[in-house]
């Protein structure tokens, strides 16, 4: 079975497990039925954004969305994206956010491959603004190392 074959089927699996309509489960991605039905039948891959929504929305396991392998959404008795150890402060949605990102950075190769181009294209295009910001933290902070 090819990779888009096994993702394909592995969506629709977890689409029925939960219950919706190819329809349904489209609207709440913000994407068509028709590319959904595509994904499913292994004629197109979802986006990064499709999955990023399954995983958030769903709490669908990627590996099993991958590779088919485990179980369909991640178990309560593990560690999910989101959860840390210590408990953060009240509001601290910036350090729960980077913790769900590398959660997934060290567990989904593609996620990562993706996440770095966009910091690469970002720091590209904003390289007068951050070239400011690093000033600013070096005048600041003369022993700090700039990598």
């Amino acid at each position: 079975m090819k990779n888009k074959d096994l993702i394909g089927h592995n969506l629709k699996q977890i689409r029925n497990r939960l219950g919706f309509k190819q329809k349904e489960l489209a609207e709440n991605l913000n994407i068509s039925s028709g590319y959904l039905s595509e994904v499913e039948s292994g004629k197109k891959s979802p986006g990064i954004e499709v999955v990023s929504k399954l995983l958030e929305i769903y709490q669908v396991n990627p590996m099993y969305l991958l590779t088919g392998e485990g179980e369909c959404f991640l178990s309560q008795g593990k560690r999910k994206p989101g959860e840390r150890k210590e408990k953060a402060k009240e509001g601290d949605n910036y350090n729960e956010m980077l913790d769900e990102m590398l959660w997934y950075i060290d567990r989904i190769p593609v996620i990562g491959y993706a996440v770095f181009e966009f910091f690469k294209s970002y720091m590209y295009e904003k390289r007068g603004m951050i070239e400011e910001e690093v000033k600013k933290i070096i005048e600041n902070n003369p022993e700090e190392e700039i990598p």
